[in-house]
């Protein structure tokens, strides 16, 4: 197997371990699925680990997860945004799949909660794609795969995300025994270099000029490997938490001393004529379901809602003197990117 480093080899192999689990739709609510043992189901103490919600498990037909050598392929909605199926629920599909078959060489994941927009608020959504990205960290940094793991956590891009230097930059995160730990690496680079690197570990060819001709992200790693383990934190924010309806299992319950900083899904008096308002914006923006289309929503529009849910409906967006209505959105009528209209 190709060990980690461009050019030259250091002192351990390494097995790329990033990926991708497809999923068709499975057309139910939020699953019910915990995220670690809080007591039983009788107790009325949230969810339970282990155990997921029959109606959504009913009927969903799951691909492969090193891509569709079996079943048919999922359409691309399907696949990348399916805010109404728990990115914990997904990542218990995988470990069980791990767990009995081991890894491939490549495996990709596509965890999409954090786009938010789905059933649960943004808050819940982020807090449940950050504890599946742990889990899956957590589970294969305790399995005899680990020594010889790199995992890549990177955003398909930078979309809407401005920040004090550059609206194209997006982090990074390279887990592995054979990564630098705790430094931060300012380096330029691309998901482009990132291909490069995951090609050199995979020891495979370049696939086009592009590949070829970038520098795989050699500093990153280091010669001295680190195999301590993971053990994945607790989300401190419900992931139920938005729901409408709770699902069959009740509401998830974070711990006690979370329990007062959760943020608020009540809307104000003075702001549930415009709330309702976006509520309707939001069934029209094709942003989970079947019909689901990747970056559909005008991103300004879907940066304001995100915005006033997560702070409660109490603070305009950065830079206006108050709370708008879909339409008031400056930039409300430019087309996303991602949209041929």
């Amino acid at each position: 197997m190709q060990r980690v480093r461009a050019q030259a080899e250091p002192d351990g192999p390494v097995r790329l371990v990033a990926g991708q689990l497809t999923e068709r739709e499975a057309d139910h609510a939020f699953a019910c699925l915990a995220v670690e043992e809080r007591g039983h189901p009788e107790e009325g103490r949230g969810l339970h680990v282990g155990r997921t919600s029959p109606d959504l498990a009913h009927g969903a037909e799951l691909t492969d997860f090193s891509g569709a050598q079996h079943g048919d392929p999922v359409g691309e909605g399907e696949r990348f945004l399916l805010v109404s199926v728990p990115d914990v629920y997904r990542t218990q599909i995988w470990k069980q799949d791990f767990e009995k078959n081991g890894p491939a060489n490549l495996n990709m994941f596509w965890l999409s909660s954090d786009h938010t927009g789905g059933p649960a608020s943004p808050a819940a959504q982020v807090a449940d794609n950050d504890l599946a990205t742990g889990q899956i960290v957590d589970t294969i940094t305790h399995s005899k795969y680990w020594k010889d793991s790199a995992i890549f956590v990177v955003e398909d891009d930078s979309q809407a995300g401005l920040d004090h230097i550059d609206g194209h930059r997006a982090p990074i995160q390279i887990i592995s025994p054979w990564a630098q730990h705790g430094v931060v690496d300012s380096r330029y680079y691309t998901q482009i270099t990132m291909i490069r690197t995951i090609e050199q570990i995979l020891g495979i060819h370049p696939m086009n000029q592009k590949d070829s001709a970038a520098t795989p992200m050699q500093t990153a790693f280091t010669q001295k490997p680190d195999f301590t383990p993971f053990n994945a934190v607790p989300n401190r924010t419900s992931l139920t938490a938005g729901l409408a309806t709770p699902p069959p299992c009740g509401e998830d319950t974070v711990a006690p001393q979370y329990a007062a900083a959760q943020p608020s899904t009540t809307v104000p008096a003075n702001e549930q004529q415009v709330a309702a308002q976006w509520q309707d914006w939001q069934s029209h923006q094709r942003l989970t379901g079947p019909n689901a289309v990747p970056d559909y929503a005008n991103p300004e529009q879907m940066n304001h809602l995100t915005w006033y849910q997560t702070h409660g409906w109490t603070q305009p967006y950065p830079g206006e003197d108050k709370i708008y209505a879909p339409d008031q959105v400056p930039g409300a009528y430019i087309p996303s990117s991602e949209s041929d209209g």
